[in-house]
């Protein structure tokens, strides 16, 4: 599980945010969680249970968006 700092630092990188940008264009995304979610399996963001970390990534991609 990774803390909300090293989420922010992952998603602050160009390639993962580029990435992320094509997600809306690529396919067509329902809700922000959904989104989220795949963003999170795209990454890797998952907690000790395999679970996406679905809260620090939109957290996140809140403050960077």
């Amino acid at each position: 599980m990774l803390p909300t700092s090293q989420i922010r630092r992952a998603l602050s990188v160009a390639a993962p945010m580029r990435r992320i940008a094509d997600i809306p264009g690529a396919e067509e995304i329902a809700s922000r969680g959904a989104l989220g979610r795949r963003v999170c399996r795209e990454l890797g963001f998952t907690d000790d249970r395999g679970h996406p970390q679905l809260t620090g990534c939109l957290k996140e991609l809140n403050v960077i968006v």
